[in-house]
């Protein structure tokens, strides 16, 4: 099914994140699209290698887009800025490295189920520049997550048909979800 997904958001020139909950998910993903050519991004690459990928996902948008990279084990935060002319298709496949420090913005977003707060944060991934994005979430293993949590994540998408911004209120907004499942 994800296979699927991608190969139909590339045929309409659109940029993919996959976020995967383990590493070695995300690296078999990677060997099945090798021929679409993805982009692989992990805590396991070296910060140059990381640097490198991150590079080529600028040069395939077309937005200002602001990438800070930071990297754990030193105290340094590289910033890099880049407008493009065109916009293309690509695929980044990563795991939860792209929750945060990695400041991207895909056309199409798919991801493992996970907790609610890590759903919500590689939502963030998704139309961060624009008003309109797609976002799938693929049910699976929770992997490294409690199944309870994942189980909550999923009860909240299956009510909902949109991801909105928050609206206090609104029980189809993810600023309510959060609120309950800080309840649980």
């Amino acid at each position: 099914e994800v296979e699927r997904v991608v190969r139909n958001a590339l045929r309409s020139r659109k940029f993919v994140v996959v976020v995967k909950n383990r590493v070695d998910d995300a690296v078999s993903l990677y060997n099945r699209l090798r021929d679409l050519k993805p982009l692989l991004l992990h805590g396991r690459l070296t910060f140059g290698d990381r640097r490198k990928v991150i590079r080529e996902v600028l040069e395939n948008r077309e937005e200002n887009v602001r990438v800070e990279i930071k990297c754990p084990n030193k105290a340094e935060v590289i910033e890099e800025e880049r407008k493009e002319d065109s916009s293309k298709e690509g695929i980044l496949i990563s795991p939860q490295v792209v929750e945060a420090g990695v400041n991207i913005d895909a056309d199409v977003l798919i991801t493992d189920l996970a907790p609610l707060p890590n759903l919500v944060q590689r939502a963030g991934r998704v139309a961060r520049f624009k008003n309109e994005g797609e976002m799938y979430v693929a049910e699976c293993d929770c992997g490294p997550y409690p199944s309870e949590e994942c189980e909550f994540a999923s009860k909240y998408i299956d009510k909902i048909k949109e991801w909105k911004a928050p609206d206090y209120g609104d029980e189809e907004n993810y600023a309510w979800a959060l609120e309950e499942y800080g309840k649980k």
